[in-house]
């Protein structure tokens, strides 16, 4: 008999509001900065993840069967509960390198056209134009 899994929850971080299209992508084998271009025509938005396990960048019309209800227009930054990626990382190797005791964040940018998820342990966001009393700092420890 097939158990039934938890569904992904996306809840919105509601630092970041406004649809935003993907600007550039940078991975560096352990930080990932990603700079939006928000539809307001605001500055560029800088968003960068320290300790990056994984991330993947997919077309969104590519994943139009497991998004759940959520409206881009408003917030372009989720962080996921039940994460079947990071389930799946586990289940492919991460679990017998260390453990399940890695403070594993799913986040996931919903970009017009793109998704991105990331799963790191550390976000920064950063207006271009702001001061740093506004940056968004989350870090597991």
């Amino acid at each position: 008999m097939m158990t039934k899994k938890a569904k992904e929850i996306w809840i919105p971080i509601r630092k970041l509001s406004g649809e935003c299209s993907l600007y550039s992508i940078n991975y560096d084998a352990n930080s990932l900065n990603i700079e939006l271009e928000p539809f307001n025509n605001k500055s560029l938005i800088d968003v960068s993840f320290d300790s990056v396990f994984a991330y993947r960048l997919t077309l969104e019309h590519f994943r139009w069967n497991g998004i759940p209800p959520v409206n881009k227009r408003e917030h372009p930054l989720y962080i996921v509960e039940n994460s079947m990626y990071i389930n799946w990382l586990l289940d492919e190797g991460l679990k017998q390198l260390y453990g399940t005791t890695l403070p594993l964040k799913h986040y996931v940018l919903y970009c017009t056209e793109h998704i991105i998820d990331i799963i790191s342990s550390e976000i920064v966001i950063s207006n271009n134009n702001s001061s740093s009393s506004d940056n968004y700092i989350y870090k597991k420890h």
